[in-house]
């Protein structure tokens, strides 16, 4: 039957760093040992005991073929993860001599793939990672130049609880450590990293193998009752992935690491002694510790709460980020097929177990150059500043063409006052012209009737000088008597007046009519150099209306570009006022009706 908490059997989903969740569950996978007297059974997920075949334990994978096999399922989704901008982390956990050096380094011990005589598919999963990786690089570099992508390595073991660095040169007996000691250091970004440790820039898959081999080469190994060669300290290989796009401000950073854990030691067995059973102990109590965390970790405690618990030993504090944070972290669990070690490797099967029921939280990883962002921050200041001096630039302008049309204005007002005098003008002169008609009417009157008079005049004094007069009207005459001597009065007063009346007459002919020609005459040059300058004034309003209309096409511009560059902060200009053209329109209107 399964054992309790592991899944349900299905196809294995791999790992996407493209469609994975945030939320992450650690992958576990087993590797057996191949035997033909294996006493684990295995398929395709499950293991189980010869000696309790109903106690099954289910994994996301077990494995019982070659090197290729587990870098296929393992080694290539951590490619992906670490291209993809995430952290990520592979652990191999297992008793000694399990095969957890030769599953990550490919030969036993230091034997690692060199020269045209290694055999490749032994080549171990981190071997196979270093190339790759190495090869992904130098093609991105040849595809987009411009990009920058940098790969750099760091070989670490801790050994009897200390942490040192296998890529610097060990020190004479007796002499002191050429460099600090390296320190596990706890980051505000809540990460875990190494001070005091080398960090060696990779050119090529070739030189990575060759940092690789020198690590190795300096770690400590020894002969036990149980491993020929075997690993007397944890070794961790990190990897570090930085890219950046060529018009980004931002850099992808991949943390990568390999754990290639000392194997649990059953001191009885090792017969350890001395110096040797110095390190099984510490080797123990770190694995002891790290089983602790796992724990932990698997009963959803955060990172936080085990703070203290995770310092109590370097290799849980170095991997408390892999364990319980940022990282996309599998493990491998190596199992013997010796029935001799049935109870170690059902010890092995139930921490993989427990580790399967971690929870982690994988970020991509974007880090802001400070050095781009100030950069940025100069470019945008320059620009605020040209924009707000542009903004000036336009806001004097729209001033200045504000007083421009405010002057159009005045003009147009003041040729709308002139015109208002002109029409003063001209109803003025048409009501003189109405006048002068009267007063020649009245005139001509007055002469018609002076010649009247003269006519009759000259008619009576012919009748008083004809003396053919018939007696009848002789008596007529004597009893009009007093009417004639009244008539005769006023022949006399006629005859008497008739040169003075013709010289009144002359004298008002050249005189009052002439001043009154004068006037007519005068009036009507006026009237003609008011109608000239009507034409003149009608002239130059309509100039000034040509220049009102262009100054407010161009307004319309200058407020068109303000509301494009002004920030959102600053205030509009001032609406400009249209009251002078629109009034001067309305009195040239009534005007004109």
């Amino acid at each position: 039957m399964p054992v309790d908490g592991g899944p349900q059997r299905g196809p294995r989903r791999p790992a996407s760093a493209a469609s994975a969740p945030r939320d992450v569950r650690m992958q576990v996978a087993v590797r057996v040992r191949p035997d033909a007297d294996s006493a684990v059974l295995v398929d395709a997920t499950d293991v189980s005991l010869a000696s309790k075949k109903d106690v099954v334990y289910s994994f996301d994978q077990v494995f019982s073929g070659g090197q290729e096999e587990v870098y296929a399922a393992y080694g290539k989704p951590m490619m992906d993860d670490a291209v993809d901008g995430y952290n990520t982390c592979l652990f191999a956990y297992g008793q000694t001599g399990s095969g957890k050096t030769y599953t990550l380094l490919g030969m036993p011990g230091a034997g690692l793939p060199a020269g045209a005589d290694a055999d490749a598919a032994a080549h171990g999963l981190l071997p196979r990672f270093l190339e790759d990786v190495a090869a992904y690089r130098q093609r991105k570099m040849v595809q987009n130049p411009a990009m920058q992508i940098t790969l750099a390595m760091s070989v670490l073991e801790i050994y009897n609880e200390d942490l040192r660095d296998l890529l610097r040169p060990k020190p004479a007996d007796g002499a002191k450590p050429a460099a600090p000691p390296c320190l596990v250091q706890d980051q505000e970004t809540k990460e875990t990293v190494v001070s005091g440790a080398a960090e060696i820039p990779i050119d090529s898959g070739e030189h990575a193998l060759s940092l690789l081999r020198m690590g190795v080469a300096s770690r400590q190994t020894a002969a036990t009752d149980m491993n020929d060669v075997s690993s007397r300290s944890h070794m961790i290989v990190l990897v570090t992935l930085k890219q950046r796009q060529p018009d980004s401000a931002a850099t992808t950073v991949s943390n990568i690491r390999f754990v290639d854990l000392a194997g649990s030691e059953c001191l009885a067995r090792t017969k350890a002694e001395g110096m040797r059973r110095v390190e099984g102990s510490h080797i123990n109590q770190s694995l002891l510790a790290l089983g602790k965390a796992l724990n932990q970790f698997a009963a959803g405690t955060s990172k936080e709460v085990m703070k203290g618990m995770l310092r109590e030993s370097k290799l849980t504090h170095l991997l408390s980020e892999n364990f319980g944070g940022n990282s996309k972290t599998r493990m491998l669990a190596m199992v013997s097929p010796l029935a001799a070690n049935e109870q170690q490797t059902a010890s092995t099967l139930s921490y993989a177990l427990r580790a399967k029921n971690i929870t982690l939280h994988a970020k991509l990883n974007r880090r802001k150059d400070q050095h781009a962002d100030a950069g940025r921050v100069r470019q945008l200041e320059k620009a605020l500043h040209e924009t707000k001096a542009e903004v000036e630039r336009l806001v004097q302008e729209a001033s200045q063409q504000q007083e421009k049309l405010t002057d159009i204005e005045e003009q147009l007002t003041q040729a709308a006052a002139a015109r208002a005098s002109l029409e003063e003008l001209r109803q003025e002169e048409e009501l003189h012209a109405e006048e002068v008609e009267d007063l020649t009417l009245k005139e001509a009157a007055a002469l018609q009737r002076a010649l009247h008079l003269v006519r009759a005049a000259e008619e009576a004094g012919a009748t008083a000088a004809d003396p053919a007069q018939p007696p009848a009207k002789r008596r007529r005459t004597k009893v009009l008597a007093p009417k004639r001597e009244v008539e005769q009065q006023v022949q006399r007063k006629i005859s008497t007046t008739q040169p003075t009346t013709a010289e009144l007459t002359q004298e008002y002919l050249k005189g009052d009519l002439q001043q009154e020609v004068l006037k007519v005459e005068a009036t009507e040059q006026r009237r003609q150099a008011a109608v000239r300058g009507n034409h003149a004034l009608q002239s130059e309003v309509a100039r000034l209306q040509n220049e009102l209309r262009a100054a407010k096409a161009e307004n319309v511009s200058l407020r068109g570009l303000l509301d494009k560059a002004k920030p959102n902060d600053s205030a509009p200009p001032p609406p400009l006022s249209m009251a002078g053209p629109v009034a001067v329109r309305g009195e040239r209107g009534a005007a004109e009706a």
